[in-house]
């Protein structure tokens, strides 16, 4: 049929690697080498999710969200990889980019790889929730649970509700801050 678009070509079964640059950026131009090859890499898995029908590649999450997104890349055990089977940059160098302390950015990291944007939103937010909710939570904390807003707590032991209606399990640190502390749980 004239004027007809021809079919759209299969999806490759793995994201492409990044070009290798032939020199390095400027100095003093601020991107280096590895930063670009790990940005060119995010984005060759982001468009390779989207051709193999990802409903989200993380284009609508906000600053910090895509930078706890990127920071738990580079987590340990962390999957996939940059597309050119390097790792993403570690923690200290993205807070270092950032202006984010390490630390925090490692808890936001792990806080992503429990449960992405609801994750972070359990870390950050401290919103009312339901009586039935909390009640759930307490029972699975045990006696003596209290509870305050989204959080129910017990020792150095804490759930915390995120928006997705799950609960993120957070372990108390020597420094008194509050520790992602493995993946959402259905209650």
């Amino acid at each position: 049929m004239p004027g007809s678009l021809p079919s759209l070509p299969l999806a490759p079964p793995a994201p492409g690697r990044p070009t290798v640059l032939g020199v390095d950026p400027p100095a003093g131009s601020g991107p280096t080498t590895e930063g670009l090859r790990a940005l060119a890499g995010d984005a060759a898995r982001r468009a390779w999710a989207l051709a193999h029908g990802a409903e989200s590649t993380g284009l609508e999450l906000d600053c910090d969200e895509d930078l706890a997104r990127f920071a738990a890349a580079g987590l340990p055990g962390s999957d996939p990889g940059p597309a050119d089977g390097r790792s993403a940059p570690g923690v200290a160098v993205l807070a270092g980019r950032s202006g984010v302390p390490s630390r925090e950015l490692l808890r936001w990291a792990l806080a992503w790889r429990a449960g992405g944007p609801s994750g972070l939103a359990a870390l950050r937010d401290s919103l009312p929730a339901d009586g039935g909710a909390l009640a759930a939570a307490r029972e699975h904390l045990g006696a003596g649970a209290t509870t305050w807003r989204n959080r129910v707590t017990a020792g150095d032991r804490q759930l915390r509700l995120g928006p997705d209606r799950r609960w993120y399990p957070f372990r108390k640190a020597r420094d008194g801050q509050w520790d992602p502390d493995g993946p959402a749980l259905e209650l």
